[in-house]
């Protein structure tokens, strides 16, 4: 499990520093043509989804599944994206922003990702498979 953690941690901070990155172009301006098969993925795991959450498959895998759904590590995930932008930094990592505006920025971000999602857990009003919130 140790392993597991640490290897998300650190695909994870990978990742975000790619976001760093410079481009040279703009990528947003280029109009792409909607494309069927690409929306293919999304709306099979949108409709998968909605079909275990309405049915009695939910209950089944937890069954299946056990004690194995007991898991902590979505309370601490939340961070790894300033964890990761605050550890570039302290390495050498140049930034479009300052350690000010990063953290200001950074604080902003986290106090709204708080309120949109602690809103939503009430607004469902739905338990995690072992009870908890």
């Amino acid at each position: 499990m140790k392993r597991f953690f640490a290897l998300t941690l650190f695909l994870c901070l990978i990742v975000s520093s790619y976001a760093q990155m410079k481009v040279s172009q703009d990528t947003l301006s280029k109009k792409k043509p909607f494309s069927l098969a690409s929306q293919v993925v999304p709306i099979s795991l949108i409709t998968a989804g909605g079909l275990v959450f309405i049915s009695d498959a939910r209950v089944i895998i937890q069954n299946r599944m056990g004690n194995m759904t007991k898991t902590t590590v979505d309370d601490h995930i939340q961070y790894v994206p300033d964890l990761a932008s605050f550890g570039a930094h302290f390495i050498g990592w140049k930034h479009k922003n300052s350690l000010w505006d990063m953290t200001k920025y950074m604080a902003i971000s986290q106090i709204a990702t708080c309120f949109i999602v602690q809103s939503f857990k009430r607004a469902v009003n739905f338990p995690r498979p072992y009870g908890g919130s």
